[in-house]
This record gives C-alpha cells, structure tokens and sequence, in this order.
C-alpha cells in the first residue's frame, strides 16, 4: 500500500509532461488529511521513455518529486503531491512546487497490482466542471469514476522503481 502511494506519486509527474489530465483549483482532499511513507522513497522510471528519473521523498505528509532528465541537461522540476482515497480508489493530487495563487491540481487515478511498479491513469480533461470547493470534487468523482468517460483514453502509465 505505502509503495502504492510512492509509485502513484512519481507517475503522475510523467503524465503531467506527456498529456495532461484534468487540472483542478482545488485538491481532491485537503493535504493535511495525507499520510506518507518512507518505504515509497526511492527512483523511478517509466520502462517506455527512459529519457527521466524521478525522485521520490516523503515531505511531511505529502511527497516531494523531482523529474530529472537523465542526460543531465536542463534544470530539475519538482512537484509536490499526495494521495487521497475516495471510495475503494486513491488519486493522485499533483502541482508544481512554488504555484502561486493560481495552483493547478493534475488528478491521476493510482493503481499497483505489485510492489514497487505503479500504474496511473489521468482523469479525463474533457470534464468541463469547475469546482469551488475539495468537497465538490470529491462527490464528482463518487458520482462518476465508474463511468468510461471518466479518464483519459490514452495508455495508461507504468512506473518502476529501481532497485
């Protein structure tokens, strides 16, 4: 479970570079009602894009995650994040580290069928709603996650993390 978290965690920064899933003013859950996991620590990588790393560090209770290009080239980007369940499913809500005002939430739904791999799947950006409040984004998940619609089409993402 808590390798689950790690994994979703790093995934969803990859997806946020590689098409991104619906952005939200607000988290699924406020962070505060987060819990971490040393055990989710650690670097991973997507097997069918070896061009990053991403590193994975329990910060309080949410995830510090940095995305570093292999090659060495560019300057790191780091996102925080952290995992909130909702019904029999967590999500991922994940931002830019330094967001102002303005904050924008990418929503991953995580899924890990073993330890220490991770599969995330990207809520649909075509749903139009806004929502004012975490409260009403997590009803709007209740009512619908379970409908087709509900994510994005594209493949999902796998993540490893290396040994």
């Amino acid at each position: 479970m808590k390798a689950f978290k790690f994994i979703a965690l790093v995934g969803a920064l990859s997806l946020t570079f590689m098409g991104c899933p619906y952005e939200s003013k607000v988290p699924v859950d406020d962070a505060s009602n987060a819990k971490t996991s040393k055990a989710l620590e650690g670097v991973y990588e997507e097997r069918s894009s070896e061009d990053y790393t991403y590193v994975i560090k329990a910060d309080g209770n949410q995830y510090r995650i940095t995305k570093k290009k292999k090659s060495g080239e560019d300057e790191p980007t780091v996102y925080i994040g952290f995992v909130s369940k909702v019904g029999s499913g967590e999500y991922l809500n994940i931002r830019e580290e330094g967001s102002s005002s303005d904050t924008k939430y990418y929503i991953y739904k995580v899924d890990t069928k073993s330890e220490g791999r991770i599969k995330l799947k990207g809520v649909t950006d075509n749903i139009t709603e806004e929502f004012a409040t975490s409260a009403e984004l997590r009803a709007f998940i209740q009512k619908y996650e379970n409908l087709s619609f509900f994510f994005d089409k594209d493949e999902d993402k796998t993540f490893y993390k290396e040994d």
